[in-house]
């Protein structure tokens, strides 16, 4: 085993970051269909305040990045983060950003999952 590599469950941290891939997406629909009233109008955020886009969505991906944390203490960090989006965008922007921070959580975590090796590749 190279020294850069870590031993991982990949089957499980795959079927974790597929189930926060579909909750995004689906929740991304929906969130565009309530919002649609409210197209073009403005929504701004404080430093250090949050909005939450869908509860029900916060508390799934909540249980997720805590089963991922688990699995992968070393990215605690980069699972936890929750996008910085300070300041006034258009209801639909932020939405889209919110969502897209996400998925490129998703995206960095898969890719690191890949490069690693499974502790299912040496059992016998």
């Amino acid at each position: 085993m190279s020294k850069n590599k870590e031993k991982i469950d990949k089957t499980k941290i795959n079927k974790l970051l597929s189930r926060w891939r579909k909750i995004i997406t689906f929740y991304e629909d929906a969130v565009n269909v309530i919002i649609n009233p409210f197209y073009g109008r403005m929504v701004k955020q404080d430093a250090g305040k949050k909005i939450i886009v869908n509860k029900k969505y916060y508390v799934k991906i909540k249980i997720i990045q805590k089963q991922l944390c688990s699995l992968l203490p070393k990215y605690k960090d980069t699972i936890l983060a929750e996008p910085e989006l300070d300041g006034e965008w258009k209801v639909q922007t932020y939405v889209s950003l919110f969502f897209s921070h996400f998925r490129m959580i998703v995206d960095k975590l898969q890719k690191f999952v890949n490069e690693q090796e499974d502790i299912g590749d040496n059992k016998k």
